[in-house]
């Protein structure tokens, strides 16, 4: 470890150990697409994803998906946990808890374990609710398999990943 001096009070000085941030401090960093931010293509992640702006493709997250009331979304979206405010056209592949608040509107079909929505939504589409079953999960990543690592050892991993947070959350 590098030391740094660090100035105090009175001009004394006091060693300061400098510590690189261990690396699960990044994987629950928040990815945000800003109000105003267009973004168009695909996205795979383990992240919280936020956005704010509008979105054209595939949206993969292990983790949270947060759509502000703002939000446009064009396409499709797996993720682990989803909270719908803006506007949705295309399908939403949710393993665990999908909510859709008041005056969002979502446009294609809902696959999910736990379905909530408030008053004045606009759903057009089919909410399926799925077991907690493995073939589930692989029904929804089957038809995203191009999206997803390529060899299958990473794949699995990756669809793991969802199971689990599922686990931990039931």
């Amino acid at each position: 470890m590098k030391k740094k001096l660090t100035l105090c009070s009175l001009f004394k000085y006091a060693p300061k150990f400098s510590v690189k941030p261990k690396e699960e401090t990044f994987n629950n960093r928040v990815i945000t697409i800003g109000y105003g931010s267009d973004f168009k293509g695909i996205l795979r992640t383990e992240n919280p994803v936020r956005l704010e702006g509008n979105w054209d493709g595939i949206l993969i997250s292990c983790n949270k998906v947060i759509l502000d009331k703002e939000s446009m979304f064009k396409g499709n979206i797996i993720c682990n946990e989803i909270s719908i405010n803006g506007k949705v056209d295309g399908n939403i592949y949710c393993t665990g808890k999908a909510v859709v608040s008041s005056f969002a509107q979502v446009y294609g079909d809902i696959y999910c374990r736990l379905f909530s929505n408030a008053t004045e939504v606009t759903l057009n589409g089919f909410i399926r609710l799925l077991d907690k079953s493995e073939a589930a999960f692989n029904k929804i990543f089957s038809e995203f398999k191009e999206h997803l690592p390529s060899t299958d050892e990473e794949q699995t991993l990756y669809i793991n990943k969802f199971i689990a947070k599922n686990s931990m959350a039931s």
